[in-house]
Protein backbone atom coordinates (compact mmCIF):
# COMPACT_ATOMS: atom_id res chain seq x y z
CA UNK A 1 0.00 0.00 0.00
CA UNK A 2 1.11 3.38 -0.99
CA UNK A 3 2.60 5.78 1.93
CA UNK A 4 -0.13 8.37 1.09
CA UNK A 5 -3.16 6.01 1.18
CA UNK A 6 -1.46 4.39 4.18
CA UNK A 7 -1.48 8.36 5.85
CA UNK A 8 -4.96 8.73 4.07
CA UNK A 9 -6.90 5.65 6.33
CA UNK A 10 -4.72 6.87 9.25
CA UNK A 11 -6.46 10.83 9.39
CA UNK A 12 -9.52 9.09 8.24
CA UNK A 13 -9.62 7.03 11.55
CA UNK A 14 -8.43 9.83 13.95
CA UNK A 15 -11.24 12.18 12.30
CA UNK A 16 -13.92 9.32 13.17
CA UNK A 17 -12.80 9.19 16.72
CA UNK A 18 -13.11 12.87 16.91
CA UNK A 19 -16.43 12.42 15.62
CA UNK A 20 -17.26 9.73 18.08
CA UNK A 21 -15.68 12.16 20.96
CA UNK A 22 -18.10 13.41 23.75
CA UNK A 23 -19.26 17.06 24.12
CA UNK A 24 -19.27 19.18 26.92
CA UNK A 25 -21.87 22.09 27.20
CA UNK A 26 -21.38 24.72 29.93
CA UNK A 27 -23.53 28.12 30.80
CA UNK A 28 -21.98 31.10 32.41
CA UNK A 29 -24.51 32.94 34.68
CA UNK A 30 -24.25 35.58 37.03
CA UNK A 31 -24.53 34.07 40.54
CA UNK A 32 -26.49 37.26 41.87
CA UNK A 33 -28.52 38.05 39.00
CA UNK A 34 -28.89 34.95 37.04
CA UNK A 35 -28.23 36.32 33.56
CA UNK A 36 -26.20 34.62 30.84
CA UNK A 37 -23.11 36.30 30.14
CA UNK A 38 -21.66 36.56 27.13
CA UNK A 39 -18.15 36.81 25.92
CA UNK A 40 -16.63 35.27 28.99
CA UNK A 41 -13.10 33.06 28.83
CA UNK A 42 -13.65 29.40 29.62
CA UNK A 43 -10.77 27.38 30.27
CA UNK A 44 -10.63 23.40 29.80
CA UNK A 45 -8.30 21.90 32.03
CA UNK A 46 -7.29 18.08 32.09
CA UNK A 47 -5.75 15.21 33.85
CA UNK A 48 -4.95 14.08 37.00
CA UNK A 49 -6.30 15.78 40.30
CA UNK A 50 -2.80 17.30 41.12
CA UNK A 51 -1.70 17.79 37.65
CA UNK A 52 -4.54 19.48 35.79
CA UNK A 53 -3.10 21.14 32.54
CA UNK A 54 -5.08 24.09 30.27
CA UNK A 55 -5.48 22.49 26.63
CA UNK A 56 -7.57 25.11 25.47
CA UNK A 57 -10.00 28.28 25.64
CA UNK A 58 -13.06 29.16 24.32
CA UNK A 59 -15.15 32.55 25.28
CA UNK A 60 -19.33 32.04 25.73
CA UNK A 61 -21.85 33.09 22.76
CA UNK A 62 -24.56 35.32 23.39
CA UNK A 63 -26.30 32.91 25.17
CA UNK A 64 -23.56 32.56 27.53
CA UNK A 65 -23.14 29.11 26.38
CA UNK A 66 -19.59 27.35 25.34
CA UNK A 67 -19.10 23.60 24.13
CA UNK A 68 -15.77 21.49 24.03
CA UNK A 69 -15.18 18.74 22.12
CA UNK A 70 -12.23 16.77 20.49
CA UNK A 71 -10.11 13.97 21.49
CA UNK A 72 -8.98 15.69 25.03
CA UNK A 73 -12.42 14.73 26.11
CA UNK A 74 -13.05 11.43 27.25
CA UNK A 75 -14.62 9.16 29.83
CA UNK A 76 -11.23 8.20 31.47
CA UNK A 77 -9.61 11.98 32.11
CA UNK A 78 -11.19 13.91 34.90
CA UNK A 79 -11.58 17.99 34.17
CA UNK A 80 -12.16 21.35 35.59
CA UNK A 81 -13.78 23.90 33.92
CA UNK A 82 -12.73 28.03 34.67
CA UNK A 83 -14.38 30.78 33.89
CA UNK A 84 -12.80 34.19 34.23
CA UNK A 85 -15.33 37.03 35.09
CA UNK A 86 -13.51 39.99 35.69
CA UNK A 87 -9.96 38.80 35.98
CA UNK A 88 -10.74 36.24 38.85
CA UNK A 89 -11.20 32.66 38.16
CA UNK A 90 -13.99 30.61 39.06
CA UNK A 91 -12.83 26.71 39.33
CA UNK A 92 -15.73 23.85 38.69
CA UNK A 93 -15.04 21.22 40.76
CA UNK A 94 -13.42 18.24 39.36
CA UNK A 95 -15.78 16.52 36.56
CA UNK A 96 -15.78 13.59 34.31
CA UNK A 97 -17.62 13.44 31.08
CA UNK A 98 -21.35 12.17 30.65
CA UNK A 99 -22.11 12.93 33.89
CA UNK A 100 -24.18 15.83 33.06
CA UNK A 101 -26.18 17.40 30.08
CA UNK A 102 -24.92 21.11 31.04
CA UNK A 103 -22.60 22.51 33.49
CA UNK A 104 -23.85 25.86 34.95
CA UNK A 105 -20.86 28.31 35.97
CA UNK A 106 -21.48 30.64 38.50
CA UNK A 107 -19.50 34.05 38.61
CA UNK A 108 -19.87 37.03 41.11
CA UNK A 109 -18.81 40.70 41.75
CA UNK A 110 -15.58 40.94 43.08
CA UNK A 111 -17.20 42.90 46.09
CA UNK A 112 -17.08 40.86 48.76
CA UNK A 113 -16.33 42.22 52.33
CA UNK A 114 -14.14 40.38 55.13
CA UNK A 115 -16.99 41.05 57.56
CA UNK A 116 -18.90 38.26 54.98
CA UNK A 117 -16.14 35.44 56.08
CA UNK A 118 -16.81 32.98 58.95
CA UNK A 119 -15.00 29.54 59.87
CA UNK A 120 -17.54 26.72 59.84
CA UNK A 121 -14.89 24.29 60.74
CA UNK A 122 -11.27 24.90 61.39
CA UNK A 123 -8.94 21.45 61.69
CA UNK A 124 -6.07 21.61 63.89
CA UNK A 125 -3.74 17.73 63.29
CA UNK A 126 -1.01 18.01 65.34
CA UNK A 127 1.71 15.03 65.44
CA UNK A 128 4.66 15.30 67.61
CA UNK A 129 7.34 13.30 66.90
CA UNK A 130 10.94 13.48 68.57
CA UNK A 131 12.62 16.16 66.84
CA UNK A 132 9.63 17.47 65.18
CA UNK A 133 6.45 19.02 65.50
CA UNK A 134 3.85 18.55 62.56
CA UNK A 135 0.76 20.52 62.17
CA UNK A 136 -1.86 20.71 59.64
CA UNK A 137 -4.09 23.29 58.96
CA UNK A 138 -7.70 22.50 57.28
CA UNK A 139 -10.29 25.39 57.36
CA UNK A 140 -13.48 25.77 55.72
CA UNK A 141 -14.51 29.07 55.52
CA UNK A 142 -17.87 30.60 54.21
CA UNK A 143 -18.74 33.66 52.44
CA UNK A 144 -21.94 34.64 53.47
CA UNK A 145 -22.01 37.93 51.06
CA UNK A 146 -23.52 37.94 47.51
CA UNK A 147 -19.60 39.05 45.93
CA UNK A 148 -16.37 37.35 45.99
CA UNK A 149 -13.94 38.43 48.60
CA UNK A 150 -10.43 39.25 46.87
CA UNK A 151 -8.64 40.76 49.97
CA UNK A 152 -6.29 43.59 48.85
CA UNK A 153 -3.88 44.27 46.25
CA UNK A 154 -0.17 43.20 46.47
CA UNK A 155 1.75 43.45 43.74
CA UNK A 156 0.99 41.39 41.12
CA UNK A 157 -1.50 39.09 43.42
CA UNK A 158 -4.03 39.54 46.08
CA UNK A 159 -3.65 38.56 49.53
CA UNK A 160 -7.49 37.47 50.66
CA UNK A 161 -7.53 34.81 53.70
CA UNK A 162 -5.15 36.00 56.47
CA UNK A 163 -3.32 33.48 59.11
CA UNK A 164 -1.17 33.98 62.12
CA UNK A 165 1.48 30.95 62.72
CA UNK A 166 4.11 30.81 65.90
CA UNK A 167 7.45 31.80 65.64
CA UNK A 168 10.02 29.68 64.04
CA UNK A 169 7.73 27.52 61.34
CA UNK A 170 9.58 25.64 59.16
CA UNK A 171 8.53 23.67 55.86
CA UNK A 172 5.17 26.09 54.90
CA UNK A 173 3.53 24.32 52.27
CA UNK A 174 -0.10 24.57 50.31
CA UNK A 175 -1.71 21.60 50.08
CA UNK A 176 -4.93 23.36 48.81
CA UNK A 177 -5.32 26.88 47.77
CA UNK A 178 -1.97 28.96 47.44
CA UNK A 179 -0.30 30.36 50.46
CA UNK A 180 2.26 33.41 50.76
CA UNK A 181 4.00 34.57 53.55
CA UNK A 182 4.40 38.11 54.68
CA UNK A 183 6.27 38.03 57.73
CA UNK A 184 7.26 35.19 59.95
CA UNK A 185 4.40 35.30 61.51
CA UNK A 186 1.54 36.41 58.72
CA UNK A 187 0.47 34.52 55.85
CA UNK A 188 -2.42 35.04 53.44
CA UNK A 189 -3.95 32.72 50.55
CA UNK A 190 -4.28 34.24 47.57
CA UNK A 191 -7.28 32.37 46.42
CA UNK A 192 -10.20 34.49 45.71
CA UNK A 193 -13.78 33.45 48.01
CA UNK A 194 -16.62 33.40 46.22
CA UNK A 195 -20.11 33.28 48.18
CA UNK A 196 -20.53 29.85 49.81
CA UNK A 197 -17.80 27.52 50.89
CA UNK A 198 -14.16 27.25 50.09
CA UNK A 199 -11.30 24.98 51.49
CA UNK A 200 -7.73 25.86 52.60
CA UNK A 201 -5.29 23.98 53.62
CA UNK A 202 -1.94 24.28 54.56
CA UNK A 203 1.32 22.48 56.65
CA UNK A 204 4.17 23.35 58.39
CA UNK A 205 6.60 21.99 60.91
CA UNK A 206 8.08 23.29 64.39
CA UNK A 207 11.12 22.45 66.05
CA UNK A 208 10.60 21.59 69.96
CA UNK A 209 14.06 23.26 70.79
CA UNK A 210 12.55 26.50 69.58
CA UNK A 211 8.62 25.94 69.94
CA UNK A 212 6.69 28.02 72.37
CA UNK A 213 4.42 26.56 75.07
CA UNK A 214 1.51 26.37 74.83
CA UNK A 215 1.48 26.36 71.00
CA UNK A 216 -1.42 29.71 70.66
CA UNK A 217 -4.10 29.73 67.94
CA UNK A 218 -4.95 32.95 67.01
CA UNK A 219 -8.63 33.33 65.76
CA UNK A 220 -8.87 36.28 63.37
CA UNK A 221 -12.42 35.29 61.82
CA UNK A 222 -15.61 34.28 63.48
CA UNK A 223 -14.89 30.32 64.12
CA UNK A 224 -18.11 28.13 64.52
CA UNK A 225 -16.08 24.96 65.60
CA UNK A 226 -12.28 24.78 66.47
CA UNK A 227 -11.38 20.45 66.06
CA UNK A 228 -7.52 19.83 67.41
CA UNK A 229 -6.54 16.13 66.70
CA UNK A 230 -3.81 15.33 69.32
CA UNK A 231 -0.91 12.37 68.07
CA UNK A 232 0.02 11.17 69.70
CA UNK A 233 -3.23 10.35 71.59
CA UNK A 234 -2.75 10.15 75.00
CA UNK A 235 -1.97 14.14 75.08
CA UNK A 236 -5.12 15.94 77.19
CA UNK A 237 -6.27 19.40 76.66
CA UNK A 238 -7.97 20.82 79.21
CA UNK A 239 -11.25 23.12 79.11
CA UNK A 240 -12.80 24.80 77.29
CA UNK A 241 -11.81 22.14 74.65
CA UNK A 242 -14.49 19.14 74.72
CA UNK A 243 -12.87 15.95 74.77
CA UNK A 244 -14.72 13.72 71.84
CA UNK A 245 -12.49 10.34 71.80
CA UNK A 246 -9.64 8.94 69.46
CA UNK A 247 -10.08 8.55 66.11
CA UNK A 248 -8.44 6.65 63.55
CA UNK A 249 -7.27 9.16 60.41
CA UNK A 250 -4.95 7.19 57.44
CA UNK A 251 -3.97 4.26 59.71
CA UNK A 252 -3.01 7.09 62.33
CA UNK A 253 -4.69 7.64 66.01
CA UNK A 254 -5.30 11.13 66.93
CA UNK A 255 -7.34 11.99 70.44
CA UNK A 256 -10.32 14.80 69.08
CA UNK A 257 -11.24 17.79 71.07
CA UNK A 258 -13.54 20.21 70.22
CA UNK A 259 -14.53 23.81 70.41
CA UNK A 260 -17.49 26.09 69.74
CA UNK A 261 -17.80 29.52 69.31
CA UNK A 262 -14.70 31.66 68.83
CA UNK A 263 -14.12 35.14 68.11
CA UNK A 264 -11.95 37.42 66.21
CA UNK A 265 -9.33 38.16 68.64
CA UNK A 266 -9.66 34.91 71.01
CA UNK A 267 -6.41 33.23 71.46
CA UNK A 268 -6.39 29.29 72.35
CA UNK A 269 -3.71 27.55 73.96
CA UNK A 270 -2.65 23.83 73.50
CA UNK A 271 0.25 22.91 75.28
CA UNK A 272 2.67 20.73 73.60
CA UNK A 273 4.83 19.62 76.40
CA UNK A 274 4.49 15.88 75.97
CA UNK A 275 6.21 17.01 72.05
CA UNK A 276 10.18 17.72 73.89
CA UNK A 277 12.76 15.10 72.53
CA UNK A 278 14.68 13.36 75.28
CA UNK A 279 17.06 16.15 75.01
CA UNK A 280 14.93 18.65 76.67
CA UNK A 281 13.86 16.11 79.63
CA UNK A 282 18.05 15.83 79.55
CA UNK A 283 18.30 19.82 79.87
CA UNK A 284 15.67 19.60 82.45
CA UNK A 285 16.96 16.68 84.27
CA UNK A 286 20.24 18.51 84.52
CA UNK A 287 18.67 21.50 85.70
CA UNK A 288 16.71 19.84 88.22
CA UNK A 289 20.25 18.17 89.62
CA UNK A 290 21.91 21.86 89.57
CA UNK A 291 19.38 23.02 92.30
CA UNK A 292 19.49 20.03 94.15
CA UNK A 293 23.00 19.38 94.24
CA UNK A 294 23.80 23.09 94.32
CA UNK A 295 22.27 23.07 97.96
CA UNK A 296 24.07 19.93 98.95
CA UNK A 297 27.39 22.35 97.55
CA UNK A 298 26.61 24.83 99.38
CA UNK A 299 26.40 23.04 102.79
CA UNK A 300 29.20 20.62 102.20
CA UNK A 301 32.11 23.51 100.82
CA UNK A 302 31.19 25.35 104.30
CA UNK A 303 32.72 22.19 106.22
CA UNK A 304 35.92 22.09 103.96
CA UNK A 305 39.08 23.38 105.58
CA UNK A 306 41.84 22.33 103.61
CA UNK A 307 42.93 21.20 99.97
CA UNK A 308 43.36 17.97 100.96
CA UNK A 309 39.39 17.92 101.64
CA UNK A 310 38.97 17.84 97.56
CA UNK A 311 40.05 14.35 97.46
CA UNK A 312 36.68 12.33 98.82
CA UNK A 313 34.63 14.64 95.68
CA UNK A 314 36.82 13.82 92.51
CA UNK A 315 37.32 9.67 93.72
CA UNK A 316 33.28 10.18 94.24
CA UNK A 317 32.96 12.23 90.63
CA UNK A 318 34.91 9.92 88.83
CA UNK A 319 37.47 12.34 88.13
CA UNK A 320 41.30 12.66 88.34
CA UNK A 321 42.89 15.21 90.86
CA UNK A 322 42.86 18.78 90.49
CA UNK A 323 40.28 18.64 87.19
CA UNK A 324 39.40 21.36 85.32
CA UNK A 325 36.23 22.99 84.12
CA UNK A 326 36.74 21.23 80.76
CA UNK A 327 36.93 17.62 82.68
CA UNK A 328 34.01 18.27 85.19
CA UNK A 329 31.23 19.15 81.92
CA UNK A 330 32.61 16.47 79.92
CA UNK A 331 31.93 14.40 83.07
CA UNK A 332 28.94 15.83 84.03
CA UNK A 333 27.12 15.10 80.59
CA UNK A 334 28.31 11.32 80.48
CA UNK A 335 26.64 10.66 83.45
CA UNK A 336 23.31 12.55 82.65
CA UNK A 337 23.43 10.86 79.51
CA UNK A 338 24.04 7.21 82.12
CA UNK A 339 20.79 8.39 83.92
CA UNK A 340 18.50 9.60 81.04
CA UNK A 341 19.18 6.08 79.73
CA UNK A 342 18.37 4.42 83.08
CA UNK A 343 15.01 6.04 83.37
CA UNK A 344 12.54 3.57 81.97
CA UNK A 345 14.22 0.48 83.40
CA UNK A 346 12.96 -0.95 87.01
CA UNK A 347 15.40 -3.63 87.83
CA UNK A 348 17.27 -3.82 90.84
CA UNK A 349 20.60 -3.53 89.25
CA UNK A 350 19.15 -0.26 87.88
CA UNK A 351 17.53 1.25 90.94
CA UNK A 352 21.49 0.36 92.36
CA UNK A 353 23.08 2.07 89.42
CA UNK A 354 20.70 5.01 89.64
CA UNK A 355 21.60 5.54 92.89
CA UNK A 356 25.51 5.22 92.53
CA UNK A 357 24.98 8.13 89.43
CA UNK A 358 23.15 10.63 91.24
CA UNK A 359 25.43 10.43 94.18
CA UNK A 360 28.18 10.86 91.80
CA UNK A 361 26.69 13.87 89.87
CA UNK A 362 26.12 15.51 93.61
CA UNK A 363 29.84 14.76 94.36
CA UNK A 364 30.48 16.33 90.39
CA UNK A 365 28.24 19.45 91.68
CA UNK A 366 30.21 20.53 94.52
CA UNK A 367 33.60 20.30 92.69
CA UNK A 368 31.81 22.58 89.92
CA UNK A 369 30.92 24.92 92.75
CA UNK A 370 34.20 25.15 93.91
CA UNK A 371 35.70 26.31 90.29
CA UNK A 372 32.79 29.05 90.08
Amino acid sequence: MQPIVVAFFLLAGFLVEFARGETINAHVIHGTTGISLQNIEVAFLAGGQNSLEEIVRKRTDPNGRVSFSGPFVNEEVPFVLVPFYQSIPYPSSQLRTGEQKEIILEVFEPNGLRTDLNIEIHHLFIIAGLHSIDITQFVEIENTGSGTYVGHEAGEEHHVTEFLLPTGISNLKSVSGNLKAVTTTQVFDTQPLPPGRSSIAFAFTIDPEIATDPYRHKVLYPTERLVAYMSPETQELQAPFMDTGEVVIHGRTYRRYHMHNLDPGQVVDIFLSFSKPKRWVFKWIATGFAIFTGIIAIAVSRQLTSPTSKKPWTRGAGVKKNPNRNDLESRRKELLTRLVALQSKTTEHDRSLHKELTMEIAALYVLLDELS
